[in-house]
Formats: structure tokens, sequence, C-alpha cells
């Protein structure tokens, strides 16, 4: 008697930015993937080829552009990105740089 290796297919990943068209094909088992998003600039999920959804951007309300925050394609500050499926959503947070100055 011969066994048979069953493979699992790939899985094609696809971004859900308006006017990026960035696709990735992965092994089955890979459970998320990112990539530089052109139109935002940021690091984005990318999902599931297919999915039906969008991303938006969470703006910081109580800052202002050059303290250390992370900063879209048009130079303006983003606090997380929201990726909404049919299924549900996931966020992305972009994480600060503090900056601290020393006086001797």
């Amino acid at each position: 008697m011969r066994g048979v290796l069953l493979t699992p297919a790939p899985k094609h990943w696809e971004c859900l930015t308006k006017g990026c068209e960035v696709t990735d094909v992965t092994a089955a088992t890979v459970v998320n993937r990112m990539h530089r998003c052109g139109p935002l600039g940021l690091d984005v999920p990318l999902v599931p080829a297919g999915t039906r959804g969008e991303n938006r951007l969470i703006r910081p309300g109580h800052t202002t552009a050059g303290q250390g925050h992370q900063v879209d394609a048009e130079g303006v500050p983003v606090a997380a990105l929201e990726t909404w499926r049919e299924d549900g959503q996931d966020c992305t947070v972009y994480l600060s740089t503090v900056t601290v100055g020393v006086n001797r």
C-alpha cells in the first residue's frame, strides 16, 4: 500500500487599500502577512485574496507632526490602522517614538 502526501494549497493575499496592487502567495500555514503599502506609506496587513473590506486610518487627536509619530505618505501623523473585513476587524497600532533631552 502506498501513502499519498497531501500538500495544502498555498494562501493568496492582497491589500485592501484602494490603489494598492500588492499581492503575495505563501504557504497555507502562514496566518498573517504585512507589506509596505505604497498609497499609505505604512506597513499594513494583507488579507486573504477575495476578502471584502477596507483599511481605515486612525489619527491621533492630541499630537502634532514631528514629535516622533509614525506618518502616512502625506506626512500626517497616524496612530493606528483598522482593517475592516466582512468577518471582523483587526487593528495595527503604530507606536510613537519618545525622545528625551538631557541638560547638564
